[in-house]
């Protein structure tokens, strides 16, 4: 299933598409690319996308690339040295060989910063408390996102990658004391309270 802006295509086990509106449609677009999202029922029971079908099905409706996101922070679905793996097969690897097969190019998505596989890479909110998000300002994290990154690269032939979820989920994170340094740094002086004036009911 995919949700190109306000449409959503469902791909059928026969290879038919159809599509559901779900708003009013201002502008009709031309559709080049489906993002292959709905992993929550593929893998259910054990299941497998069917990368093949999915890759045939695309190619006859004259689309030029298919994506999907296997890969996050703290899980892949293909072999990785740096979080674990929830499928028992290489889909990254499957899906590649399928799309090019067809002639179809492959993004991968990878959504950064959703979820955190540390506790001590969680950002903190302004009252405190741990939030289950990535702290981009945390040096290890940093390097964690980059190791992620240069494995697929390294040893998939895909297309494109996209950095997805490269923002906080809400005005009131990251208030680590990373996240106080590189503030501090950038405004060149010290800041005695943290968030005091930083925090998103203030004026900084």
């Amino acid at each position: 299933m995919v949700s190109p802006y306000n449409n959503i295509y469902v791909i059928s086990s026969k290879g038919r598409i159809v599509s559901i509106v779900k708003i009013p449609e201002i502008v009709r677009s031309e559709i080049r690319e489906v993002a292959i999202v709905d992993w929550a029922t593929v893998y259910a029971n054990g299941g497998h996308a069917d990368w093949a079908l999915i890759a045939k099905t695309l190619a006859e409706y004259n689309m030029t690339g298919m994506s999907s996101a296997l890969l996050f922070n703290y899980k892949s679905y293909y072999p990785s040295q740096y979080v674990n793996s929830v499928s028992d097969r290489d889909e990254l690897s499957l899906a590649v060989q399928a799309a090019h097969a067809y002639n179809l190019t492959f993004r991968l998505e990878f959504p950064v910063l959703y979820k955190s596989p540390e506790d001590k890479w969680k950002v903190r909110l302004d009252d405190g408390s741990l939030y289950n998000w990535l702290d981009p300002t945390n040096p290890e994290a940093r390097t964690h996102i980059l190791n992620l990154v240069k494995e697929v690269v390294a040893n998939y032939d895909i297309d494109e990658l996209t950095l997805d979820y490269i923002r906080y989920d809400g005005s009131n994170m990251p208030y680590t004391e990373t996240a106080k340094q590189q503030f501090e740094e950038y405004l060149n002086e010290t800041i005695t309270e943290w968030p005091g004036e930083f925090a998103p009911d203030q004026p900084r």
